[in-house]
């Protein structure tokens, strides 16, 4: 896993590192960040802690709803990250192989 693998994915650089088009470097980053987020643990993590904090705010002894829900909106935006930040390598080989298909080379 070289360095490349272990930076935040964009999709606008990964349209310009394998030459696929904005809409495809979308779709692939998309789909492979919704299945990360379905099939990791770190991420089902993030989120199942963000969300007992925020209920553990909302409904325990200070009872700091405001607070709830910006913690809920900053666990969607973190979980949201993880998954990215997870599916990385994904999404670096699903690019890879859609470049070098849409170029014809076997495989």
């Amino acid at each position: 896993m070289g360095t490349a693998d272990k930076r935040f994915v964009r999709t606008g650089d990964i349209a310009r590192e394998f030459g696929l088009p904005e809409p495809l470097a979308r779709r692939i980053v998309l789909e492979h960040t919704r299945l990360t987020l379905l099939r990791s643990a770190g991420a089902w993590g993030v989120l199942l802690a963000g969300l007992a904090f925020a209920g553990w705010l909302a409904l325990g002894p200070s009872s700091n709803g405001d607070l709830a829900v910006k913690i809920l909106l900053a666990t969607a935006f973190v979980w949201l990250l993880t998954g990215r930040w997870l599916a990385g390598p994904a999404i670096r080989k699903a690019a890879q192989d859609r470049s070098a298909r849409a170029q014809g080379a076997p495989g």
